[in-house]
């Protein structure tokens, strides 16, 4: 068995709070006005090896939890599908990690899933972007917070973040 190793329990804060990195950094949620955090409240969930789905304000404990370990994936992989189909989404715009993906039976899940790849394009070949993805999917989310999208075929089929070595393009698949 492996161990979950907790923080100071008592100290509970927002899920958007709790997790940090460069994607979150790049979502820059404190940076939001009103209407945008209001936004992204409603409509993004996180996923959690410990927590399962969270709303961006359920009140979550500091932890420390091996992501390595596969019976979690084993554990989500019934249970995720069935909280997310009790949400009543039509659409799932997936920007998880693929160890994330992993925690989902997708076939269970009722609503469409689009997922998005970023993809670069070096001397005219274009491939995944691997390094600086975290950063692009922030930022990207945040862009999505700003315009307030309400429905999927206003969201942009094409992200471009600009840098000496790459563009950034966003792919949908049904």
């Amino acid at each position: 068995h492996q161990k979950i190793l907790w923080g100071n329990q008592l100290e509970v804060l927002p899920a958007i709070n709790r997790y940090s990195g460069v994607m979150y950094d790049a979502i820059d949620y404190t940076s939001m006005n009103q209407d945008e955090t209001l936004y992204f409240d409603t409509h993004f969930l996180i996923l959690s090896w410990l927590y399962g789905l969270l709303r961006t304000q359920d009140l979550i404990a500091n932890y420390k939890f091996p992501v390595e370990a596969q019976w979690v994936t084993r554990y989500w992989k019934d249970i995720l599908p069935q909280a997310l189909n009790k949400l009543d989404i039509d659409i799932i715009i997936d920007f998880l990690p693929g160890s994330y993906k992993k925690m989902i039976n997708w076939k269970q899940v009722k609503a469409h899933r689009v997922e998005i790849e970023f993809l670069i394009s070096k001397n005219g070949k274009v491939q995944k972007l691997a390094h600086g993805v975290k950063k692009v999917k922030g930022e990207y989310i945040k862009n999505i917070c700003i315009e307030k999208y309400t429905d999927i075929k206003d969201v942009p089929w094409k992200y471009k973040a600009h840098s000496e070595k790459y563009s950034v393009i966003s792919i949908f698949s049904l």
